[in-house]
């Protein structure tokens, strides 16, 4: 009878020994549970992140310069050193410009106005310019004395100077053109002032006044 018995104790023994090896072999329900990690995640938050360390690594710099060149795709300034600086102008760069507001674009932007460009290096190395704007100057009058060779009324006149060179101007509703008992006078061949502000951001110049001078008979 304790034979038996000891065989019984011994047997339940092995057998508790066995269940507790294949619990602990088999996966819990919460391993069996956890998805697979994607592998296309994985390059994604990676690529991420190291777009993000680029962005860090490239600052943002600020320059002022007078305009040397510039394209639909590019810029070339002249800094106060007398260096050259060359940024790329992309459809994400932002056009400032005083007084065309935000109808302002690539081709306003005329050689010779002084400009602030903000600029970042780009995948490449090349500098990618994220926004120009031209910076005003001081305002001031112009008075040119010349031979009027075209006329539009309404339109635009051209003058010839006194050397030689030739002169368009804008003509608007409130240009004055005086005096007023010589308006009818205004033609091709007659010597005039015209009177214009200087446009600070390099555009077309835009006569406030005309001033018609005598003829030869006082007129």
């Amino acid at each position: 009878m304790k034979k038996w018995i000891t065989w019984i104790i011994l047997a339940v023994f092995f057998l508790s020994i066995t269940i507790s090896r294949v619990s602990a072999e088999a996966p819990s329900a919460d391993a069996a549970a956890k998805p697979t990690p994607n592998p296309e995640k994985i390059i994604r938050q990676t690529q991420h992140a190291e777009d993000k360390a680029d962005r860090v690594k490239s600052p943002k710099l600020h320059y002022q310069g007078i305009v040397l060149e510039v394209t639909p795709g590019s810029l070339t300034l002249t800094l106060e050193d007398g260096t050259n600086l060359l940024a790329g102008i992309t459809e994400s760069t932002k056009i400032q410009i005083p007084s065309l507001g935000k109808d302002a674009a690539v081709g306003d932007i005329l050689p010779g106005v002084k400009v602030s460009v903000q600029i970042q290096a780009g995948e490449s190395g090349e500098w990618i310019a994220l926004r120009i704007h031209v910076i005003p100057g001081k305002p001031a009058k112009i008075h040119r004395v010349g031979i009027v060779t075209e006329y539009i009324a309404g339109t635009s006149i051209t003058i010839q100077s006194r050397d030689d060179q030739l002169y368009t101007f804008l003509v608007t509703p409130d240009t004055k053109i005086l005096p007023e008992e010589r308006m009818d006078k205004l033609a091709t061949g007659r010597l005039v002032t015209i009177i214009c502000p200087r446009d600070v951001t390099g555009g077309p110049h835009t006569a406030i006044g005309i001033v018609i001078h005598p003829d030869q008979s006082g007129e």
